[in-house]
Parts: structure tokens; sequence; C-alpha cells
């Protein structure tokens, strides 16, 4: 499906027109996610504070390395970086058999944080080359991150029976994420065919960065969980709401910009194949 997306997408770039629904899928995707996430024994470690302190640095660090060779290469890379942890790393915990309350904590976590981070940074990074206006970019994002907790957690909370019958649709997220990538690929793919100054050489560089950057997440996150969280640590910060990241790039920068959580989403999902198969190995 995945391979399939890319392609479609590459195919049909006249899709790209409906990208503005992807932020609609987002919140949907969102929505699901926070109404079957298990909140049972989610202890707050001084470990997700460090996920959370390096998923900052992966974000601010690579775009000041970068903006004075090309400020685009650099708010890809920090579109990258900065991404929270994605809302399917729990799921992938429970593939691999191991500690699904932590990845849930993370990705609350660092899905809140960003919320006020990213369209607060995202203005003063691009300048006024990309004239954003702060109020609008925050009140979108809040209601696109924090707009799908709320009301997950009061539907669960207020009423547990409707929430119930809600998650079993939850088999059909996965397919409606799927159209989000085709619409993601489909808009960067017409924003390229129509920029001749835009070059294959680019597209490599924002490849290999978004590359460097899944291995360092993965990376970086196995050490910082210790023994006990390595795998948990690893997942949290490597595997990224990508998702979210295209579609602010989209929104308010350009399809260039969104190819960096593009190319990511390719990345940490080779990975994820690469943990689950590993486990069925050894099982």
């Amino acid at each position: 499906c995945l391979l399939g997306a890319f392609i479609i997408g590459f195919i049909f770039s006249e899709l790209g027109e409906f990208s503005f629904l992807i932020q609609y899928i987002v919140i949907f995707v969102l929505f699901m996610a926070y109404l079957t996430m298990p909140l049972e024994g989610n202890p707050l470690t001084r470990i997700h504070f460090y996920i959370l302190g390096t998923n900052l640095l992966l974000g601010f660090v690579p775009f000041f390395i970068l903006r004075s060779w090309s400020t685009d290469l650099a708010l890809s890379a920090f579109m990258v970086g900065i991404t929270p942890t994605a809302i399917a790393a729990p799921v992938i915990m429970v593939l691999i058999h191991r500690n699904v309350a932590f990845a849930a904590t993370s990705t609350l976590l660092t899905n809140t944080v960003m919320a006020f981070v990213i369209p607060l940074s995202v203005p003063l990074l691009a300048g006024q080359d990309i004239p954003i206006d702060l109020v609008h970019i925050t009140s979108r994002t809040f209601l696109v991150l924090l707009g799908p907790l709320a009301i997950a957690f009061g539907i669960r909370f207020l009423l547990p029976s409707l929430a119930l019958q809600i998650s079993k649709i939850g088999r059909y997220t996965f397919f409606i994420w799927i159209w989000a990538i085709i619409l993601a690929v489909a808009s960067a793919t017409n924003y390229l065919k129509n920029q001749n100054d835009v070059s294959s050489t680019q597209l490599f560089f924002v490849a290999i960065i978004s590359l460097i950057l899944c291995a360092l997440g993965y990376t970086l996150g196995y050490f910082l969980g210790g023994k006990r969280f390595n795998l948990e640590a690893s997942s949290s910060l490597g595997q990224k709401h990508a998702m979210l990241t295209i579609w602010i790039s989209l929104s308010y920068l350009n399809p260039f910009i969104a190819m960096g959580p593009t190319f990511y989403i390719l990345f940490h999902h080779i990975m994820n194949g690469w943990l689950i198969i590993r486990h069925s190995c050894k099982k």
C-alpha cells in the first residue's frame, strides 16, 4: 500500500489539487488514535523528556547547519527533525511485544508540546521571504493537534459506550491515511513539474538528509532508552508523525520543503518493517 501510494501520487499529480484534505485526514487519524490509545499505566519517565529534548535538537540543529547553504533545504530538515512521535508508534510496540504504554506516553507528550513549538518556530525560521500569519498557523495547528485530543478524551471519559462503537471503524484508518500520502506525493510532484529551478540534485540532498535524520532518531532513541526501553525509545524518536509536518509545509511553506517529511515516511516504514520481521524471526 505504501509503495502504491507513492506510485499513484507520482503518476496522478493532478490529485495534488486536493491536498487541502490532508488536514482533515490528520484530524480524523489523530482522533481515532487518541480514542483507542491505552491510558492505563502510562508513567511519565525522565526518558520521555530526553526524547522530547532530542526531538527538538533534531529539528533546530540541522536547520542552523544548513541555512547558510539553502533556506528551503534547512526548513525541510527542520520539518523532518521537529516532527513528533507517530501516532502509530504504540501499534508497532504491540506487534513486537514491547511496552505500549511507553510509546503512547511519548506520543501524547511530543505531539502536545510540538503543537506550541512548530507554529511559533516556523514563521521565525522562514523569515520575510515566506510571509506567514503567526495567529493563523498557531490556531490551525492547535485545532489539528489538540482538537482531536480534547474531543477523543472527552468521549472516552463521558461516553465510553459511544467511544467503543466509534473505535470499531478504526480498521479503516490505515487506508484513509494512505490517501493522505497519495495527496502529499501528488502535490509535491505537481510542484516539481512546474519548477525549473528545482534540480534532481536538490531532491537527492533532501532524501539523504531525511535518511540521516531517520537513522539518527532511531539510534539516539535506542541509547536514550537504556536496556529497559531501548526499542520503545528508539521507535518514539525515530517513528514520526510526518503527515503533520507535510500538511504544515504544504499549507504555509512549499511542496519542496514537504519532500523531506514525505521521504521520511518511506524510510521510517522500512525501519518498522525490519523491526517486525526481526521480531518474527526471533519468535
